[in-house]
């Protein structure tokens, strides 16, 4: 066999083999986190999320509804050294509003959650 039959060969065997990867593989939703700003954002996203009753307050008085709190988790930043990382509360910063959220650890049947403690408008 010569050398160019071999290439051909084995370039019909990779897109072969990639036809066939990408038939098993590509319903799956996965998301690459490597930097700390989106792995905690990532991870209070996937969480269910609470209101504390002072940010209840908060989001009545300043008007703010649900889809604008998840703009943030979606747009916000991560601002790691206003965070309190031992006990899990995050600020996050977005064009308009700030927020502190904090993830409470599940039990080993539960899924983790997303607490909102408290909500303002940037000035």
């Amino acid at each position: 066999m010569n050398y160019q039959r071999r290439i051909i060969f084995y370039l019909f065997g990779v897109a072969l083999g990639v036809i066939v990867s990408y038939s098993f593989f590509s319903d799956r939703n996965y998301e690459f986190n490597y930097f700390p700003n989106a792995r905690i954002l990532s991870h209070l996203r996937q969480a269910e999320l609470y209101f504390s009753n002072s940010a209840q307050d908060e989001c009545s008085k300043l008007k703010i509804d649900s889809h604008a709190i998840l703009n943030i988790l979606e747009q916000g930043v991560v601002d790691i050294s206003e965070s309190n990382k031992l006990e899990k509360i995050y600020l996050i910063q977005d064009d308009t509003l700030n927020a502190y959220f904090q993830i409470i650890k599940g039990s080993s049947q539960e899924k983790d959650s997303t607490l909102l403690l408290d909500i303002w408008i940037n000035n």
